[in-house]
């Protein structure tokens, strides 16, 4: 989630970008000529008016085409100077610096500016010796200095508002807004924002550019409604007014206030729009930020491995740009993806490094974030004493209403109900209630509806837990049926399977077993992919409130994230082609040139999966909700004298539900799914042996011992699935 830097100035004059093309053309030595003269033609001589007006074009391309203003900002000011225009060349180093963020060359642009705002002094004009001060400062934030960003801010302030220049006082609080929202202060930052509201009321790019500021803000107090009114209105300004750059951080934006809201699917499509408005060369930082956060929201849809592979692409152009907070947030990312990956050790150490780099931040809010995390992998390890710790200071962290505040507490829940302290777990539960309920997040209602069940269990009350149970399923799939990839339903589904467990387990204990409920259970607990992929059948309708349009139809915003997409795969495609057979082609060419084009292949296929894993995260239609199917309606459908075997897995045990047309019975085989699956792979094994040597001749006999150790295991499965169920 980014805060744009506080509005630029510029406008496109008139002619200004054809002035800018002809000098482009020209060689070095003629551009001051050509000037001089354009100048008298135009503007009665008046050089620094002209130059003026080519800086102010350069400056509406830092949010609209970071490469073309990086490109021109250097000859361009190059120039200034050499005409000796201190007027211009503030403007234009201040541009350029712009530029340089933008870019994410931090470095540069921080010399620039503090460059730009000593020359601007010397010359005796505090107002563009000022205004080159707000560029730097918002390098400075970036960078993490935010103290000195913060007194650079003040100081810029005053010295406009000394100069009687009111509207540029007002963006820099935009600026002084933008710190304080990434030093987790998101009540100042309004402060700020507020105060310049009236100043740019005027200017509708500017205005957006404040709103989408806010809604960063915004999104931090969970006001997500207001957040989302103020990010809609900046997008269709930035989009009317071609700002590719802008437009990308504002639809970045849009994203991160879809994943608080638990909306993964219009998440992923928000961020797919903004990579599609940014060029990774030219704004590499603003691309792997962008990429950090589209991975945290896989990781929240249970797609581990892939948001791991995407931390792993982006963390080293987070750290080479000095993006210090957004490699920590990118660490605590990872460490939760390798976590759950099983890859605990790594998890520790990634997690650590966040951490420290949040410390020497000041970011208390996100520190606590990681912490969460990292009490996540002390319980797996049974050190449930240290996590009761590191939970209950990350608590005091958060904003008592917060969402963060809600989690932490019905993790917490969960933490006493497992040491038997089911006071102190209903206690936390009452109070993240309230916030849950007034935020209205889908997968915080799953967690909520699941540890009230946990709770209602460890107190014995059975019944209530398996009323729980029952309603974090239904919570389950009303998130799942807002995924439009059937790869991602999938995933969403398996990081929840504890949460069908636990209905299933509950089911079997009660007295009499009620095998109607064992169905819904081990049905609930099903994949539903099959069904997703199809139509809308008997009984299945869309899910309330709908989906808006299909990916296809006009209007929809899936559609356009689509056919970038569409269009990148094919070039992609394209270019893996023609490496391929250029490594191909080079077979019988020294060493050297050859692992030089595998590389090459190597890349682009890397870079064709990337494209394919995020195409089928927007691409699939939309999911149907269908009816749940019950235990009489599956009896009705069987013929007289035949019975459907439904299994289900409960830790080491196997669930058989067998039913009938005029009746159904459980029969539970404990502690059998080791052996289970250990003839599953002895059986695959034995399977792909004579699949194997179908393929080429063999002896009668060998045949006959091929057949023979399939049919052993296949035996020993009939023992183990089918034999119990015939007493």
């Amino acid at each position: 989630m980014s805060a744009l830097p506080g509005p630029g100035e510029g406008r496109e004059a008139d002619g200004a970008s054809g002035a800018l093309g002809a000098l482009a053309a020209l060689p070095v030595f003629g551009r001051a000529e050509h000037v001089r003269a354009l100048a008298i033609r135009t503007n009665g001589g008046d050089v620094t008016a002209l130059l003026g007006g080519l800086a102010g074009e350069v400056e509406r391309l830092t949010a609209a085409d970071i490469g073309q203003a990086l490109a021109t900002s250097e000859w361009l000011l190059a120039l200034a100077l050499a005409m000796e225009s201190p007027i211009a060349a503030a403007h234009l180093g201040r541009v350029r610096a712009q530029a340089l963020a933008h870019g994410g060359d931090f470095d540069a642009a921080l010399r620039l500016g503090r460059d730009t705002t000593e020359r601007a002094a010397a010359a005796g004009l505090p107002v563009e010796a000022a205004r080159a001060q707000l560029v730097t400062m918002h390098v400075l934030a970036r960078m993490g200095e935010s103290d000195a960003a913060l007194a650079m801010g003040e100081t810029a302030r005053q010295a406009l508002l000394s100069a009687g220049q009111v509207a540029l006082a007002a963006r820099a609080d935009v600026n002084l807004g933008a710190v304080y929202r990434l030093r987790d202060d998101p009540r100042a930052a309004l402060t700020h924002y507020d105060r310049a509201r009236e100043a740019l009321s005027t200017d509708p790019v500017s205005r957006a550019q404040l709103d989408t500021n806010r809604g960063v803000a915004l999104i931090a107090l969970d006001a997500f409604r207001d957040a989302e009114a103020a990010f809609a209105s900046a997008v269709e300004i930035f989009r009317r007014h071609d700002l590719p750059w802008a437009l990308a951080v504002a639809e970045g934006n849009l994203a991160s206030l879809a994943m608080r809201q638990g909306l993964a699917d219009r998440a992923l499509t928000h961020f797919e729009h903004a990579l599609a408005n940014l060029n990774p060369d030219d704004a590499p930082a603003d691309w792997a930020r962008l990429r950090a956060e589209q991975a945290e929201v896989l990781g929240q849809l249970g797609a581990f491995a892939e948001a791991a592979r995407v931390y792993d692409q982006v963390l080293l152009t987070l750290e080479r740009h000095g993006l210090v907070a957004e490699m920590a947030a990118a660490q605590t990312g990872l460490g939760r993806a390798l976590l759950y990956l099983g890859r605990a050790e790594e998890a520790d150490t990634l997690l650590a490094s966040a951490a420290g780099h949040y410390d020497a931040l000041g970011l208390a809010t996100s520190r606590a974030r990681t912490d969460v995390i990292r009490a996540e992998a002390l319980v797996t390890r049974g050190e449930d004493d240290e996590a009761l710790v590191i939970l209950s200071r990350a608590l005091a962290a958060f904003a008592p209403l917060s969402a963060d505040a809600a989690a932490t507490l019905v993790g917490l829940a969960r933490l006493h109900a497992g040491r038997g302290d089911i006071g102190a777990a209903r206690e936390a539960l009452g109070r993240a209630r309230p916030i849950i309920d007034a935020l209205d997040i889908g997968p915080a209602r799953v967690d909520l509806a699941h540890a009230e069940g946990i709770i209602a269990r460890a107190g014995g009350d059975r019944d209530a837990a398996h009323a729980w149970f029952g309603e974090a399923v239904e919570a389950v799939e009303r998130s799942r049926q807002t995924i439009r990839a059937e790869r991602l339903r999938t995933t969403f589904l398996a990081d929840r399977a504890t949460i069908f467990d636990d209905l299933l387990g509950e089911a079997l204990t009660r007295r009499p077993v009620s095998p109607g409920e064992v169905f819904r259970a081990i049905e609930a607990a099903k994949s539903r992919s099959l069904l997703d992929a199809v139509e809308v059948g008997p009984g299945g309708s869309q899910p309330p409130g709908g989906f808006g349009p299909s990916p296809g139809a006009p209007g929809s915003t899936v559609r356009g994230a689509i056919t970038d997409l569409s269009e990148a795969l094919t070039l992609a495609r394209a270019e893996l082609a023609w490496w391929s057979g250029r490594v191909a082609a080079l077979s019988d060419r020294a060493v050297p040139e050859v692992m030089e084009a595998r590389a090459a292949l190597r890349q682009r296929e890397d870079a064709y999966d990337d494209l394919r894993q995020r195409f089928a995260s927007v691409e699939a239609s939309d999911p149907t909700a269908m009816s749940p199917v019950t235990l009489a309606a599956a009896q009705a459908t069987l013929p007289a004298g035949t019975a459907l075997i439904d299994y289900a897995t409960l830790g080491d045990d196997l669930v058989a539900l067998v039913i009938r047309p005029d009746g159904a019975e459980v029969v539970r085989q404990a502690g059998v799914v080791p052996a289970l699956g250990e003839h599953l792979r002895r059986f695959h094994f034995q399977m792909g042996r004579g699949l194997a040597a179908g393929k080429m001749p063999v002896t009668p006999a060998r045949r006959a011992r091929l057949d023979a150790d399939a049919a052993r295991e296949r035996t020993a499965l009939w023992d183990i699935l089918i034999e119990p169920l015939r007493a």
